[in-house]
């Protein structure tokens, strides 16, 4: 996971290499419609003893996501205890455009 850099404005500052994770399709609500901006959406799904900051990438297998602020939840089990979290991702262009 990558967060912004000061001096270079981009997001190539290493905070985080092994996180466990996975990017599962964005699912739709029936009242949301096909809209383009959607079809880069994905959630993704993480470890719930890791709190993600909000203004970040990820790097995962060569693709970079970047979270949407206020997506965030932490899942519980029956008992209560945290079993993961997740939220949407966006994926971004990187590199010469």
């Amino acid at each position: 996971m990558y967060v912004e850099s000061v001096a270079s404005g981009g997001y190539d500052t290493l905070v985080q290499s092994a996180l466990l994770c996975r990017v599962v399709f964005y699912r739709r609500l029936a009242h949301e419609d096909a809209r383009a901006e959607l079809t880069g959406l994905r959630n993704l799904i993480f470890d719930a003893g890791y709190a993600m900051p909000e203004e970040c990438q990820l790097d995962i297998l060569g693709v970079r996501w970047q979270p949407r602020p206020g997506t965030f939840m932490l899942y519980r089990d029956w008992a209560g205890n945290p079993a993961y979290r997740s939220c949407q991702v966006e994926r971004q262009q990187v590199g010469p455009f």
